[in-house]
């Protein structure tokens, strides 16, 4: 005497769709509604790491990876409900949700749609990566570091003295990292490490023992690293105890729109055949209008040794000020 027993359900497929898009397991133990709800809830849950991101100034690879948790946490627990219900219900109840069609426009719907939409567009208006392959930043950057970059047109918040800045370099168009030194209306002279602004003289001290970490130096660069005070204004600057780099800005006059920016490193001197070793600055190519500026670097988002490749996690997540 034969019996017609239905077919055990597979609950290898709810983990595997799990993995998909956390939703798509309780999808197919027959739950369409839940699945759809916790798809929406971790897009939700990625919205908010980007607003935190953004407005709070918090590291993008912690929160990044407290998402990651929280996002494995849920389709755990989204897997072991959905695995638990494929005993209690009916294969009729689960033959409507069980066509691949089905599992792929939920996804894509929900989930993986969503989810792109958010990337990209954070992206292209909020936030943007450069890569630090030279010593211009020194100390504060390093070869290896990835920036992470707010971004913020100047003629939205228009940079002060002493800030950083991302920004399209004018006679290349290769995006750089730089700070300011002069506001619009200034007038700049310099001459080697000699610099006036206004009728102002830069002053400089040795490096605060507070810095020290921040910078983390490297004496075999034959840098010495000093406190730029510029107006109200403090950073780490490096200068070479060997050379005055050969360089002159006789009373240059910026306009309305235009600021004077500079290497960290003084000594890091572009020439005007352009090289890929080197950023070029002001001392170059002179006042650097407003609408080359887009954006502001907030931390060190990675960081690796140029040679190796090794991580140095101990870098991911500085300051950049």
């Amino acid at each position: 005497m034969s019996h017609n027993t239905p077919p055990r359900p597979r609950t290898y497929v709810v983990w595997l769709l799990t993995l998909l898009s956390p939703g798509l397991g309780l999808v197919y133990a027959g739950r369409l509604v839940g699945g759809v709800v916790i798809n929406l809830f971790v897009v939700l849950l990625m919205l908010f790491v980007v607003i935190a991101v953004t407005f709070w100034n918090l590291v993008l690879a912690w929160v990044a990876l407290a998402m990651l948790l929280a996002w494995a946490m849920i389709g755990l627990l989204a897997a072991s409900r959905a695995d638990q219900l494929l005993a209690e219900t009916s294969s009729e109840s689960r033959r409507a949700f069980q066509h691949p069609l089905i599992y792929t426009l939920i996804a894509l719907m929900t989930f993986v749609g969503p989810v792109a939409i958010v990337v990209d567009q954070s992206l292209r208006h909020l936030w943007t990566f450069t890569h630090v392959d030279n010593l211009a930043l020194y100390p504060l950057a390093l070869p290896g570091d990835t920036l992470f970059v707010r971004r913020v047109p100047a003629h939205i918040a228009p940079p002060r003295r002493g800030d950083l800045v991302t920004l399209v370099t004018p006679e290349t168009g290769a995006p750089a990292t730089l700070r300011v030194i002069a506001e619009p209306g200034e007038e700049v002279q310099m001459q080697g490490n000699t610099l006036i602004i206004g009728d102002k003289l830069v002053d400089y001290t040795p490096l605060m023992h507070e810095w020290v970490g921040q910078a983390q130096l490297n004496n075999a660069l034959g840098l010495r690293a000093w406190v730029e005070h510029n107006h109200a204004q403090r950073y780490v600057v490096a200068i070479s105890d060997e050379a005055t780099p050969d360089a002159s800005v006789p009373g240059l006059a910026l306009g309305p729109d235009d600021y004077f920016v500079l290497a960290d490193n003084r000594s890091h001197l572009a020439t005007p055949e352009p090289r890929a070793s080197l950023t070029a600055d002001s001392r170059l190519y002179g006042p650097l209008p407003a609408d080359h500026i887009f954006g502001r670097p907030v931390h060190i988002a990675w960081s690796s040794a140029p040679e190796s490749g090794t991580p140095r996690f101990d870098r991911i997540g500085l300051p950049l000020h």
